[in-house]
């Protein structure tokens, strides 16, 4: 089960607003606010130390209020900027088209929803694709292995045929008659000659 949350109204900003600017009064000391050595450091933990609730008047609780925004303040510099300038003046910004402008929650803008769509079907062209590219290759594989058949069965069928064995005999005395002959031609030809005789 999914939980939502209620978008922030125009009061709520302006408050998170001037929150944020206390939060920079506090914290406009370089380095952070010191933390005062009379109280302790978390309001939290003094008020589940017997106290019932924090009361404005009680100074010990005022000075560990501050000196528990201190620590924040110290600790993690300008959190406060991060989380409420960025849920107010980004994500709540409608150019940005983030949260959806209709909805009272905080729901992502319709154009996620497109864009999910979009890139499910791209990837689906994407598989398509490659499996056509597979089929592909798989049938030049085929065609290139029937040519490669095709001519090493006409190859066998000619070997022994004297009309081609014919043939290339004049074909080497044609070359032989327009070129000189170099002694490792004449030693090629010696040897094809005897294995043209081996195969007759």
């Amino acid at each position: 089960m999914s939980m939502k949350m209620a978008k922030p109204s125009g009061d709520d900003i302006q408050a998170a607003e001037e929150l944020m600017q206390i939060l920079q009064l506090i914290d406009a000391r370089f380095g952070g606010p010191w933390a005062n050595p009379d109280a302790g450091d978390s309001i939290s933990e003094l008020l589940q130390d017997g106290e019932k609730e924090f009361d404005g008047e009680n100074i010990t609780h005022l000075q560990t209020l501050y000196n528990n925004l201190a620590r924040l303040l110290r600790c993690t510099p300008n959190f406060y900027g991060r989380v409420i300038s960025g849920m107010c003046h980004v994500i709540m910004y409608p150019k940005n088209e983030i949260l959806d402008p209709e909805s009272d929650c905080i729901d992502l803008h319709p154009r996620f929803a497109q864009l999910a769509v979009e890139a499910s079907r791209t990837a689906e062209l994407e598989a398509e694709n490659a499996a056509l590219r597979a089929a592909q290759t798989e049938q030049h594989i085929h065609t290139a292995g029937q040519r490669l058949y095709e001519e090493l069965r006409q190859w066998l069928a000619t070997e022994h045929d004297p009309d081609s064995q014919a043939a290339l005999q004049a074909w080497r005395e044609a070359i032989a008659q327009t070129a000189p002959q170099h002694s490792d031609d004449e030693a090629v030809d010696r040897f094809a000659a005897v294995h043209v005789r081996g195969h007759e």
